[in-house]
């Protein structure tokens, strides 16, 4: 089978917000709080993650996505990047 590896894939905007939309009736999702206090929620699924700011530490709202997407991948991909 040969040496495998973990491809990380960052993602943000729009590709980020058609990830979160697919995956919104399909994994289930988690209130949180972000580091910068900015309230939001998180949608796990494998080693991935997505994540979407909902509202901002200082009451306004917020749009903001991102995505982070891992991918388990052969080594000859992996010495390509």
């Amino acid at each position: 089978m040969g040496t495998r590896g973990m491809l990380v894939v960052h993602c943000s905007d729009q590709a980020a917000q058609q990830m979160y939309t697919t995956l919104a009736s399909k994994v289930p999702e988690q209130n949180m709080t972000l580091r910068n206090r900015d309230k939001g929620a998180e949608r796990r699924f494998g080693l991935s993650t997505c994540y979407t700011a909902k509202e901002k530490a200082d009451g306004s709202p917020a749009a903001e996505f991102y995505c982070r997407v891992s991918i388990s991948v052969g080594a000859p991909l992996l010495e390509s990047f």
